[in-house]
């Protein structure tokens, strides 16, 4: 029995924040790989709520978030959201929106549309699942690579900017919507539950989802082979990693990828989010906005030259929660992450616990502190006394858009040069189909005249960019409940909402040491 009473209450709160925070450990616990039926939050602005199942409710999503099956996203009156799918497929949320996640598969994904204004890039064909999205008791699947907006703020409309859809559902036995037309709730009192008309009423938010598009196009310009040898190289996130930083030959480690505008003292962990999801447990979340691949698979290692990430072979076959630290310089530890106490509840569920190490330890891009580093493509490394050069690159934009692998079809669009035609007016002789049985009307369509792009739409394209038809008209009546957006000069990159009260992860103790190869 301790003589000092203090000395002993002293220990009993150590030993209970230890188990409470856990240890820090320079290695991460073992994780059960899952199969990769995970979608990635790749953008967030604004208010935004996740909410990830079994009462997990993060009130403020960020960025590289994974959405899980059954989880919803609900966007607030300034939010947007992008959620990419693994193979380069999107949807995007303009504000007061809600999607919700049924069914992420390799071969399936099932998306049900709650309210508001989405829109969905879906590839099609071999390779990609089929895709499904639910709202108004109907079904929507894209027939080909698509690019379609879907509208439920007055009845339902869905309007198909690129490709074509299949819609079936209630009162609607099966109609095929091809580019340039609409399919929407009829309006009168003719009995026909539904119209399809030629032409598309142009929305502000067009120019956001061409805007994303742009954004993307922009980081698959410069594509390298590494992807090639990986099991999915069909992911949006390889694109990142080309864009973002630079593959180098490592002898005894194959190509492995470092980030641009960092010093041996950066830190892949020195900024980011513990999350608890009741699928996985707690879960890392990157604030880098190359933050996805490198933090789910493969293996961060130490070397002469600093931080790497080595991708493996698992590649788009596993999926963990965190990736595993194998060789890291002395001193080095994981951030402590929240563990459940004997016996006790998950200590916070649906809060997002903030790493941070300090400004050196977390790079140029955390918590959208600053600009993102300007990549030097043709940067050497020094390797063990030698320099390594890295991986070169092809330029996608000189060849067909398909060759832009890793992106929705809007994207490729932006890349090959080749452009929906959505927004445009109708001609006079539009034929319109109406209701069940297809009868057909020919005659001027139910449209106004065409009209000016809103104040602060995109006139040109950014620098590097193909241009692309201005789509941007005031929002339709229908759509009176949404701001307009306002359009930037140049495409919104990925980044995300500031992070919630922070709770700290104290640095690391820096090491004064200049290791000349891999050190465990």
């Amino acid at each position: 029995m301790m003589k000092h009473p203090k000395i002993a209450n002293i220990v009993v709160v150590v030993v209970f924040c230890l188990l409470w925070m856990g240890f820090a450990t320079g290695r991460a616990p073992a994780q059960a790989p899952s199969s990769p039926n995970v979608a990635r939050v790749s953008f967030v602005q604004g208010s935004v709520q996740l909410h990830a199942g079994q009462g997990t409710d993060f009130q403020q999503a960020v960025m590289n978030m994974p959405v899980v099956d059954g989880s919803r996203l609900q966007t607030g009156g300034d939010g947007q959201a992008e959620v990419e799918f693994g193979d380069g497929s999107v949807a995007r949320l303009t504000p007061n929106s809600s999607l919700q996640f049924d069914h992420l598969g390799q071969d399936q994904v099932q998306l049900q549309q709650l309210s508001g204004l989405d829109y969905y890039e879906f590839n099609a064909g071999e390779g990609h699942p089929s895709f499904n999205v639910q709202f108004a008791n109907l079904n929507v699947q894209p027939t080909a690579n698509s690019i379609l907006r879907v509208g439920l703020d007055a009845g339902w409309d869905v309007a198909v900017i690129s490709g074509s859809v299949n819609v079936q559902g209630q009162g609607i036995p099966a109609v095929d919507v091809a580019e340039n037309q609409s399919l929407r709730s009829s309006a009168d009192n003719s009995g026909a539950p539904y119209v399809v008309a030629q032409g598309i009423n142009g929305d502000s938010w067009d120019n956001w989802n061409q805007d994303r598009d742009q954004a993307i196009a922009q980081e698959a310009s410069q594509q390298t082979p590494v992807r090639d040898d990986s099991a999915n190289p069909q992911n949006e996130n390889w694109n990142d990693l080309d864009a973002d930083g630079n593959w180098y030959p490592v002898e005894g480690a194959g190509n492995v990828w470092v980030p641009a505008g960092v010093g041996p003292d950066w830190d892949p962990y020195g900024a980011g989010y513990w999350a608890y999801y009741p699928t996985f447990g707690y879960t890392w979340i990157s604030s880098y906005p190359w933050g996805w691949l490198p933090y789910h698979c493969g293996s961060w290692n130490y070397y002469s030259f600093g931080w790497g990430w080595s991708p493996g072979r698992d590649v788009g076959r596993v999926w963990s929660p965190v990736t595993v630290v194998r060789v890291h310089p002395p001193g080095w530890t994981m951030p402590i992450r929240p563990v459940r106490p004997p016996g006790g509840a998950h200590p916070l569920p649906g809060r997002l616990v903030v790493v941070d190490r300090g400004a050196v330890a977390k790079g140029p891009w955390a918590f959208n502190g600053g600009p993102a580093p300007r990549p030097d493509h043709q940067q050497g490394l020094n390797f063990n006394g030698r320099t390594i050069t890295p991986v070169g690159r092809a330029d996608v934009r000189t060849q067909t858009f398909v060759s832009a692998r890793g992106t929705a079809p809007g994207s490729r669009a932006v890349l090959g040069g080749t452009f929906p035609g959505a927004g445009q007016r109708p001609a006079a002789n539009s034929t319109y189909v109406s209701g069940p049985n297809s009868s057909r009307t020919v005659g001027r369509p139910p449209v106004g005249p065409v009209m000016s792009p809103p104040q602060g739409a995109i006139q040109r394209p950014p620098e590097g960019m193909n241009p692309r038809p201005n789509i941007a008209y005031p929002p339709a009546q229908s759509y009176n409940q949404r701001s307009i957006y306002e359009a930037r000069p140049t495409p919104t990159t990925h980044y995300s909402a500031p992070p919630p009260a922070p709770h700290y992860s104290a640095p690391p103790q820096p090491q004064h040491t200049s290791p000349s190869g891999p050190r465990r």
